[in-house]
């Protein structure tokens, strides 16, 4: 029961924001924003309400359902802790998307273009110090078809993410306070790099360990 209390707290706490200030909401509240920090999309104040809800109640529906679909699930009783840190900051961060768009709506200051890069950057920071301890599976981690076929490939490509989570994670925390043609290009720039660096990675280490 305990695993479960940081996420029904979390969604309990985002209703309650939502209810309590709901009648001091416009009518249109703001639900995505640019990467310039402008407002780019508007929906009802109910739409936003259930829409940033019901992903948070999806995301924990998600976190419950996924180990018993997993082909691997025998593997995530050997990872249970970190399974249970990588849900509670997602959940996290999903509380505050829901939080900070309350925020915007009732007119509070809020420099979105800041406030969502430092967050993406702790949440990588934090997966980052875990991700070696993730076992293989298919839902959790870098998952590609040569992670998935041999342990050892997992093992050395998630020691390789994990530095890249982390180095990344604090370069996306630095990068709203640079100048605007320096962030866009470091964003785009650490997401090639997490994401691919460890793709080519893991192909190189299965072609050398396992030969074909």
């Amino acid at each position: 029961m305990k695993k479960h209390l940081f996420p029904i707290l979390s969604i309990m706490i985002s209703i309650t924001v939502w209810l309590f200030a709901y009648k001091h909401l416009p009518a249109q509240m703001p639900v995505q924003w640019g990467v310039d920090g402008q407002v780019n999309r508007y929906a009802s104040t109910f739409s936003a309400f259930l829409l940033l809800n019901g992903i948070l109640i999806a995301v924990y529906a998600m976190l419950l359902f996924l180990p018993r679909l997993d082909p691997k699930k025998g593997n995530y009783i050997k990872f249970t802790r970190t399974y249970s840190i990588i849900g509670n900051v997602l959940i996290a961060l999903f509380l505050a998307i829901s939080i900070v768009t309350v925020l915007a709506g009732m007119g509070t200051p809020i420099s979105i273009n800041r406030v969502v890069p430092v967050a993406v950057g702790i949440l990588f920071i934090i997966l980052g110090n875990y991700m070696q301890t993730i076992k293989p599976n298919w839902f959790v981690g870098i998952k590609n078809p040569w992670t998935i076929s041999n342990d050892e490939v997992w093992r050395k490509t998630h020691r390789l993410g994990g530095r890249l989570f982390i180095g990344g994670g604090l370069l996306f925390i630095i990068e709203p306070f640079l100048p605007r043609s320096v962030s866009a290009v470091l964003s785009v720039g650490l997401i090639v790099v997490i994401v691919g660096v460890p793709m080519v990675y893991s192909y190189i280490l299965h072609k050398r360990i396992v030969g074909h």
